[in-house]
């Protein structure tokens, strides 16, 4: 078990033994007041230039991962920015199969639809805006 330390933030594997007895004799509750879980670090993903998910691996900056989540592309699990980039697509779909937001006076929150050359793909509207988040 893995325990960091409140006051000086050191990292420091335990041994757990018969239950409630850790290394070197000291219990679990001796440790309640000094230690805290470790949450282990997570590898969150993103969607890179080429339109594909993508792992932060390395180093990367506070500020660089503030960036990721203001533009929306910082995703917790791998399945969420998978999610992302069908969702990217089927923006892209709809908007060249002529989906527009009217965007003229009092209209700005209605949805028209001319169809274009594509046409219109209900799967992709439903993906969108199907309310599932």
């Amino acid at each position: 078990m893995k325990l960091k330390n409140k006051i000086s933030g050191e990292i420091k594997e335990f041994a757990l033994f018969d239950g409630n007895e850790l290394q070197g004799g000291a219990t679990l509750e001796s440790l309640m007041n000094e230690w805290e879980d470790v949450e282990e670090p997570k590898n969150p993903y993103f969607i890179n230039w080429f339109g594909e998910v993508s792992e932060l691996l390395g180093y990367i900056s506070d500020r660089e991962i503030e960036k990721l989540k203001e533009a929306g592309n910082y995703f917790e699990t791998k399945e969420e920015a998978e999610k992302a980039v069908e969702k990217l697509k089927a923006w892209k779909r709809l908007k060249d199969g002529g989906f527009v937001f009217c965007g003229k006076g009092d209209c700005l929150d209605t949805i028209k639809f001319d169809y274009g050359p594509a046409g219109y793909n209900n799967q992709d509207f439903n993906l969108l805006f199907g309310g599932e988040e």
